[in-house]
């Protein structure tokens, strides 16, 4: 039953959902929202928000259905089981069926008879990147009239984060620290005290334990969630056998996966091969590792069967590890190095070149129903750098400068749990050397930015550059802006160049490089 806002904002919204059972007795599933106490971060703020829908998931049967209201203002649902638990997930949706909230809660039972009232953090699907002094806050739910960005939140020396699947905190890295944020109000809770600085994070599903990686360290750190501020969080520290880069969990809610010397973005092909371990968090052990005889970047979990997805940089393909310990290949994609997972299907991207030859991004997406016989690829051409500047000329006038994009790299991937948006953190090289009468324009640029993608049409929707840094800038018939003068060295063309992006809202102030991102029950 959608109850009308008070006069002061309450943060719990209540939804009575109706269990009709045939032949028995009219029990009742009233689902209390816990809404944020920002307007911007609260989903039923959002106009388009028009229907809902639920997924009940039991014993590994998935069952959704459209709530509608009646009469009485009810949303009601077919059927929900009773007698044994199920898990609960509550989505709000336009009427494209675009999703703009969620809320997820595990292990209901419902009564037949009476009411069963269980609560749902009613979260958008925002999403958080490791901004070294910040976390940068992104709506990839916005209708981009706008921007996507709202407030930042400052922490220092964020570099890795996590979602708890629950979607109540997110978990920032941050050296010797790990600092939840509350969902609700985007408030840091004082930080958990870390043994080494930490290098990845992953959470268990029911959301209670984080596992910390220390890299140098060759250790992991247990985080109790449920005790946040008491002091008494970290659980214990478990020496591992080698170098912890990503750890990943599935649909088991103690044992997760941990990828071992993981190669990176910026690290060399040719080295090590990475292995890949097996934790058990109840246990607090180590229980076996394998060598993997590649190097590996990411690796995400499969929730049809169990498997290791494994993205392969360096083979330039993601990988397979099934439960028994059996190795394949799935399907080539130029330098992958993140994959994720949503119950929407599992979504890779590497960069490449398009059917034109020009530098794109590819993204790869497998539907669970068909495996992995017939994926989707999707690409996106990366836009150059194109920026107007006057020039010196006795007629002065504007002239386009444009360096293209010579290679792309995607670093980071997180997919909106209804798998139509990602947001991509990104490296990429620019460079131009072109002449126009007298004029010469030189430039190679190093760029690294976040984009939001439509993985449906697989087009761009936003694009921001975090940093760029040149190696060459000169143009000598071009004025910088805001008295910076000519532009024909690299000490004046620089900052130029930088002014006019950031007056187009295309490059972030201050300037960062990306780490990591995360998305509110989504696939990371």
């Amino acid at each position: 039953m959608l109850v009308p806002p008070r006069p002061k904002r309450c943060a719990l919204l209540a939804l009575a959902v109706a269990v009709l059972l045939p032949g028995c007795g009219a029990g009742r599933l009233t689902i209390q929202l816990d809404r944020p106490s920002k307007p911007e971060l609260d989903p039923l703020g959002d106009a388009r928000l028009s229907k809902f829908s639920l997924r009940v998931t039991q014993e590994g049967k998935v069952t959704d259905q459209d709530a509608f209201r009646g009469g009485d203002e009810e949303l009601t649902v077919g059927t929900i089981p009773t007698g044994s638990p199920f898990d609960l997930r509550l989505a709000g949706k336009t009427a494209s069926d675009d999703m703009l909230g969620l809320g997820l809660v595990l292990d209901v039972t419902a009564s037949e008879q009476g009411e069963t009232v269980v609560g749902v953090k009613f979260r958008k699907p925002i999403g958080y990147v490791a901004a070294g002094s910040m976390v940068q806050i992104l709506n990839t739910a916005a209708d981009l009239e706008g921007s996507v960005e709202l407030p930042p939140i400052a922490i220092a020396g964020a570099s890795d984060l996590a979602s708890t699947p629950n979607g109540a905190l997110v978990l920032v890295v941050a050296d010797r620290s790990l600092v939840p944020i509350r969902t609700a109000d985007h408030v840091a809770l004082p930080k958990v005290n870390l043994p080494a600085p930490g290098a990845c994070v992953g959470v268990t599903p029911d959301s209670r334990f984080a596992l910390v990686c220390h890299r140098k360290e060759k250790s992991v750190t247990i985080v109790d969630l449920d005790v946040v501020g008491t002091g008494k969080e970290t659980v214990a520290t478990v020496p591992v056998t080698g170098e912890p880069t990503r750890v990943a969990f599935g649909t088991d809610r103690t044992v997760g996966r941990i990828l071992f010397g993981g190669v990176g973005p910026g690290e060399a092909c040719g080295g090590p091969t990475s292995q890949l371990g097996t934790f058990d968090v109840a246990r607090r052990a180590l229980s076996e590792t394998k060598d993997l005889g590649r190097q590996a970047s990411d690796l995400a979990i499969d929730p049809r069967d169990g498997a290791v997805l494994l993205a392969l940089p360096c083979d330039g393909s993601l990988g397979r590890v099934l439960p028994n310990g059996q190795a394949t290949s799935v399907a080539a994609l130029p330098s992958p190095y993140d994959i994720a997972v949503t119950d929407q299907g599992i979504v890779a991207m590497g960069g490449g070149v398009d059917k034109q030859g020009d530098v794109a991004g590819q993204v790869v997406v497998f539907d669970p129903n068909k495996g992995f016989t017939a994926p989707q690829t999707k690409t996106f051409t990366m836009p150059p750098l194109s920026v107007g500047f006057r020039s010196q000329s006795t007629n002065p006038g504007y002239l386009s400068w444009v360096s293209d994009p010579t290679e792309l790299k995607v670093i980071d991937l997180s997919v909106a749990p209804d798998g139509r948006r990602a947001i991509v953190l990104f490296r990429a090289t620019y460079a131009s050397n072109m002449g126009f009468n007298a004029c010469v324009f030189e430039s190679n640029v190093q760029g690294t930015g976040y984009l939001l993608v439509d993985l449906v049409t697989g087009s761009l929707l936003s694009l921001r550059y975090t940093r760029l840094r040149f190696s060459t800038c000169r143009a000598n018939c071009l004025m910088g802006p805001g008295g910076i003068g000519p532009m024909d060295a690299l000490e004046r063309c620089e900052p130029a160049f930088k002014a006019v992006m950031q007056g187009l809202g295309l490059l972030i102030q201050p300037e960062f490089e990306v780490g990591s991102s995360a998305l509110l029950f989504g696939g990371t």
